[in-house]
This record gives structure tokens, sequence and C-alpha cells, in this order.
């Protein structure tokens, strides 16, 4: 027959092997939630990811270093733009950008039909920029002369931070001339 002291000595090792079982179990858990790595980052345009609008991107670049009646009235502007706007989006230049590497791509190549088809993507291009100007310039008259002096503190076009997840990081990515 065991003695109640072998009983006791087998309890105390199981119950103490399943404890150790369960804080290594919760403990990886924990360590695991921790060295987990954030969200995946979206697919750059190239590989296949969204394609921000530009202008846009801009727009909101602009608009949070105005005050809140210069934002407002930024934003408001640049909706009205959009919503009178019928030409050109992302999509007409995409379009336009696959029709001319596939022209590039053929065996048999047509100069005019490039020369023309190079000239359709510089028009689509161009009307975004005259959408964002056009926004810019029904803004301006209507800024306080802080906010005007906000918009011309800001630095070139060529310095701003490209649309996207890693437009947050600080400017050293982007240093002043």
């Amino acid at each position: 027959m065991i003695s109640d002291r072998a009983v006791a000595s087998w309890t105390i090792r199981i119950a103490l092997t399943l404890s150790l079982a369960l804080n290594l179990f919760i403990a990886g858990w924990l360590m695991g939630d921790w060295l987990r790595p954030g969200p995946p980052m979206p697919l750059p345009p190239e590989a296949g990811g969204p394609r921000p609008d530009m202008e846009s991107a801009l727009i909101h670049w602009i608009a949070p270093k105005l005050s809140s009646e210069g934002r407002d009235r930024l934003l408001a502007n640049w909706q009205k733009v959009e919503e009178s706007s019928t030409i050109s989006n992302e999509a007409e230049i995409d379009s336009r950008r696959r029709a001319l590497r596939d022209m590039l791509r053929q065996e048999a190549f047509d100069a005019g039909a490039f020369d023309r088809q190079m000239e359709a993507l510089h028009k689509a291009m161009s009307s975004r920029i005259e959408r964002l100007v056009s926004a810019i310039t029904m803004t301006v008259p209507e800024l306080s002369a802080a906010d005007r002096k906000v918009l011309a503190d800001l630095p070139p076009l060529s310095r701003i931070p490209p649309p996207g997840p890693w437009r947050d990081r600080p400017d050293e990515r982007f240093p002043p001339r």
C-alpha cells in the first residue's frame, strides 16, 4: 500500500509540473504578442498596390498647417473643384501608361501613335495639376495673413514627402536644401 506521504509527494509534483507548463504557455503567449510585427505595409503602386491621388494628398498635407478657417476654406474649394472636374483621373493616366508600355514592347514601332499617346498622357497629367492650382487659387484670396505666411513658408513641391503610410515619418528623409 502507498503511504499518504508518497501520494502527497506525487500530487505536489503533478501540480507543480502543470503550473510550470501553464506559466510557460502564458509567458510564450505574452512574448509572442509583444514580439509580433505590426500590420503589413501596403504594397507600393509599382507592385500593384493602391496609387494615392497626389493632389488630394498634397491638399491634405497643406490643410493641417493652416488655421481652422483656412483649412475649411481650402477643403471646401478642393471639394468644389473635384465635383466640377470631369477631366482625367488616375485610371485614365494608368491606362495611357499601359498603352505606352505595350507600344514599346511591340516589334513594329509606330512613332506617330507613340507621340499621340504621349501627348494624351501629358494632357491628362497636366489636368491634375490644373485642379490643384485652381483650388489653391480660389482659396488664397480668402485666407488670413497668417495663413498666407504659412503657405509662403511651405517647402517646394520637390521636398514634400510622397503620399502613403511613410508620410508621418520625420522630415529628415527630405532635408531642406
